[in-house]
């Protein structure tokens, strides 16, 4: 993860529990350590411990990209359209922008899963994997390449 900085927490009187330590002198708790700050296409996410331990949270944005990949892909695959042009003239869409769209179709089972349980990296977009990557077609290197642990 890129762009690491130092980050105070300031909690309110009664939170040992839940992070820091108290201190005395004003009844508050500080946390204080690197945390990680990472972009995710327009926004900027604050990663506060590790990813994993966060609570997961799904891009339903990617959600929805990789369902209408599957649908474009099934429509070639069943032989009712037989280009990516005839898709874009189906959708109203350029063809370059179904060639896109599309790439996520062939993602691995277990990226995939990842992402429908919002467990991808934080900087796995739609934006970054439609317009940024083109994922290769073997697994193993597309788990390389979009920052997943090898299976």
């Amino acid at each position: 993860m890129r762009g690491y900085y130092v980050v105070d927490f300031t909690l309110p009187h009664g939170c040992e529990d839940a992070v820091g330590s108290a201190d005395p002198r004003n009844d508050q708790c500080h946390r204080r350590g690197a945390r990680g700050l990472t972009r995710r296409g327009v926004e900027l996410r604050l990663i506060v411990g590790s990813e994993s331990s966060s609570g997961a949270k799904v891009d339903t944005v990617l959600m929805k990209t990789i369902a209408r990949a599957h649908q474009w892909f099934n429509l070639l695959v069943s032989g009712e359209v037989k280009s990516l042009a005839e898709v874009a003239a189906r959708e109203g869409v350029h063809y370059r922008f179904v060639g896109k769209i599309i790439r996520p179709a062939f993602l691995a089972p277990e990226i995939l899963e990842a992402i429908a349980e919002g467990r991808q990296p934080a900087e796995l977009t739609t934006e970054h994997l439609t317009k940024h990557l083109q994922p290769p077609f073997d697994w193993d290197d597309q788990r390389q390449l979009l920052g997943f642990s090898p299976a």
